[in-house]
């Protein structure tokens, strides 16, 4: 999450959108992140349609490892 925040987002990702992702990740059992994961439950973080693009864009560039690593 704070690799997305260090991004120039339109809306960058607060507390409740941390929540809102955890829960999804809860909901689908999920125990650990996979890119496949994580694309389906964007929706949760990123709230501007130019923001889940741009995300969608670094991780098809350098994978969710890529952006986890700042």
């Amino acid at each position: 999450m704070q690799a997305l925040r260090r991004m120039k987002l339109q809306k960058i990702p607060g507390v409740a959108e941390t929540l809102d992702w955890a829960g999804a990740l809860v909901a689908l059992h999920a125990d650990h992140l996979e890119p496949t994961l994580v694309h389906e439950t964007l929706g949760c973080i990123l709230k501007e349609a130019e923001d889940l693009k741009r995300l969608q864009a670094e991780l098809a560039a350098g994978g969710l490892a890529g952006l986890l690593q700042g």
